[in-house]
């Protein structure tokens, strides 16, 4: 419990001292979904704590979706969902984490350059036998994979992208700041599928699940066309925000 820190001599409430304790630990991935925190009793017992200043920092905690509760077996970290925006503004994935506090990590699966099928021409309006550029790449939330990326990149602007490092650096960044292709506009459509085997094992989630099924288009500031992408995101740990507004 050394991620807990009380400081009776500070003006901070002590509630708040310790909702935020935990809370840190939580966005920090010191403490993982799934983990049990301590009871209420052990924490006023090792603190010297009112059960009214524990209570209140775990009611609070729970209403902002870091804890849930369950009846004999104890409280513990929420499998916590992702609240994105991007219906309503384009950000990079990084981005859209960091926003929300937690700390993002990109494994790149494969890149390679290919040879565009009659399919794949028609998706990013080349022609067939046409080379593009293809990234596959797994997200993380601190540590827990959230969502599997197939990316299609017209290869004519962006010709030795590959030889950047898109673990470590946004793929939208990279674009603008090397090649000075800004993503300006994006199209996407969703549903709901069943996972995949193999995109099961690779995100760590239970065969059968249900995900969020993303395809995207990507274009720049000229409107042209840069990519189109596959996107899968467990669906329980992402929610996607819409904002609509019918005022003129």
């Amino acid at each position: 419990m050394d991620y807990i820190k009380i400081n009776k001599f500070s003006s901070i409430p002590l509630y708040i001292q310790l909702k935020e304790s935990i809370k840190n630990a939580i966005l920090v991935g010191r403490l993982k979904q799934g983990d049990q925190i301590p009871t209420e009793a052990d924490v006023c017992n090792i603190f010297g704590l009112s059960r009214t200043v524990t209570r209140q920092a775990y009611y609070d905690l729970m209403a902002e979706g870091y804890i849930v509760r369950y009846k004999s077996r104890g409280t513990f970290v929420k499998n916590a969902d992702i609240s994105t925006g991007f219906f309503k503004e384009i950000k990079s994935f990084n981005e859209e984490m960091r926003r929300a506090g937690y700390n993002p990590r990109t494994v790149v699966l494969s890149k390679g350059e290919e040879v565009a099928s009659e399919e794949i021409a028609k998706l990013l309006e080349i022609n067939a036998g046409d080379p593009y550029l293809r990234v596959k790449r797994l997200r993380f939330r601190n540590d827990v994979p959230v969502v599997y990326v197939d990316a299609f990149i017209k290869k004519d602007k962006l010709t030795g992208l590959l030889d950047f490092d898109l673990e470590n650096n946004s793929l939208y960044e990279t674009m603008e700041k090397e090649f000075g292709i800004k993503i300006c506009r994006t199209c996407k459509t969703f549903e709901a599928r069943i996972i995949e085997n193999q995109y099961a094992d690779l995100l760590k989630v239970k065969r059968d699940s249900a995900v969020q099924y993303v395809e995207s288009k990507d274009y720049d500031q000229d409107a042209s066309l840069i990519s189109y992408d596959i996107s899968i995101y467990v669906g329980e740990r992402n929610s996607f925000e819409v904002d609509i507004n019918n005022l003129k």
